[in-house]
């Protein structure tokens, strides 16, 4: 249902900003009912249960969604054997499994879920700053540091 509302949204695009804004802010919504959701599940089973379960939901909604983008934007569903992109592909799995793992653990392991919430959103930094660095993404980057930086301190707030 919600790849069927994923792929309805890219098609819509009066909704959906060329630049998928709103894709974003409804990828975080979700993620944060999924957190709140997540936490007494966890309390309720052990973590390798938890996480095979949940990790089996996320690759076949990813595996979906992948799919339906390739196919929607006319792309191969595999990159070429000669491109880079195979290596930074093991490479994304390999850190997405760790992530993952690291994540779910911390989950377990506290008591408040915003804590973990707030701890998690370092990312945005991270993303920022990689993104300078690995993507040349150099407009802005004095506001994008700086609002990164401001997202990160008001998140760290719910550590307090």
């Amino acid at each position: 249902l919600s790849g069927v509302a994923a792929i309805r949204l890219l098609k819509t695009e009066h909704v959906v900003t060329k630049n998928g804004i709103t894709l974003a802010v409804i990828a975080a919504f979700l993620y944060g009912i999924g957190n709140i959701v997540e936490k007494p599940v966890l309390d309720a089973t052990d973590v390798q249960t938890f996480l095979v379960v949940t990790s089996m939901g996320a690759w076949i909604g990813a595996t979906i969604m992948y799919l339906l983008y390739q196919l929607y934007n006319n792309k191969p569903l595999l990159p070429s054997k000669e491109s880079i992109a195979w290596k930074l592909l093991l490479g994304a799995v390999v850190i997405r499994i760790v992530s993952e793992i690291t994540y779910f653990v911390a989950l377990s392991k506290l008591d408040n879920v915003s804590r973990l919430s707030a701890v998690n959103t370092f990312s945005i930094i991270i993303t920022v700053v990689l993104g300078i660095i690995l993507l040349n993404e150099k407009n802005n980057i004095k506001l994008k540091l700086a609002a990164s930086a401001v997202a990160t301190l008001g998140f760290l707030l719910l550590l307090v």
